[in-house]
């Protein structure tokens, strides 16, 4: 007999909130219906089911968006399939219509750096607040100052004193003694877009439901 390899997915069927999936209908023909509070099994593809299985459990709606990239439109399509296969009426309403473009916008917003070294200046996008949206860098200045030499190699640290005091890399003592050499030094000015998700698009009923924990997963 081969051996099982891949996940589980389990709920309990008091747990699923929208358009609640006939399990007879789906399961395996040969499978019976199972005694009242016994499980069925149901032979899926777990990296798309799960989606389902979370849309049934908190009625909201799936996304799958990068802010480089833009929607998954693959990832939608097959998700498609899925919800017409499950006869989850409004999950395909909601995807065929391409409802998840009105629930997910872009908000630009300014935002001024300042990077201290070739470390800092070739990961810029670590610098970034939040770091969830595309970065356009607007104007650049560059200089050659003497700065801070951050201990133990913390490059994220260079230039930054008060960081390195903060964060206890640092003591006030070490601060009188500490090293400085001269970098290159880069003033940055640049457009963040972040991605920013319509909460009430994608919830399926707009009642204020409590959400279940996630469902139990196995390996």
């Amino acid at each position: 007999m081969g051996k099982y390899v891949g996940r589980i997915l389990a709920s309990a069927q008091d747990g699923l909130k929208a358009d609640c999936l006939d399990w007879q209908g789906i399961a395996s023909p040969k499978q019976s219906a199972p005694p009242r509070g016994r499980p069925y099994y149901v032979d899926v593809v777990p990296s798309l089911f799960e989606h389902i299985l979370r849309y049934l459990r908190t009625s909201l709606y799936p996304i799958s968006h990068d802010a480089q990239t833009g929607h998954d439109e693959v990832f939608y399509h097959h998700l498609l399939n899925q919800a017409h296969f499950y006869q989850i009426d409004k999950l395909e309403t909601w995807l065929r219509g391409k409802e998840y473009h009105n629930a997910v916008r872009q908000a630009p917003c300014h935002i001024s750096l300042t990077l201290y070294g070739r470390d800092q200046i070739e990961h810029l996008h670590e610098f970034v607040p939040g770091r969830n949206g595309s970065v356009n860098i607007v104007s650049g200045e560059h200089s050659q100052k003497e700065c801070h030499l951050r201990p133990n190699k913390e490059w994220r640290h260079d230039g930054r004193k008060t960081d390195c005091l903060n964060s206890g890399c640092l003591t006030v003592k070490q601060s009188r003694f500490s090293h400085s050499k001269m970098m290159e030094v880069v003033k940055v000015e640049c457009i963040v877009t972040r991605v920013v998700l319509d909460e009430k698009r994608l919830m399926r009923s707009q009642q204020n439901e409590v959400l279940p924990p996630p469902y139990h997963e196995t390996s």
